[in-house]
């Protein structure tokens, strides 16, 4: 019971805040994405930080 209780997150924001995010990306309107588009969304979503980060124009080179 303590391994699990030490494995066990203190609360369930991360699952909320990803819950929330895809909410307002499949709207009604965007309902016909695809289920491996929505994920690649989300993944970008979810590394805003590290993605706002990348310097495009040096990839493209």
């Amino acid at each position: 019971v303590l391994k699990l209780m030490l494995v066990m997150p203190a609360s369930n924001a991360v699952s909320e805040r990803s819950f929330s995010s895809m909410k307002r990306m499949k709207s009604p309107l965007k309902n016909r994405m695809t289920q491996q588009w929505l994920n690649n969304l989300m993944v970008l979503h979810i590394h805003q930080t590290f993605t706002d980060s990348l310097n495009i124009l040096w990839w493209k080179n």
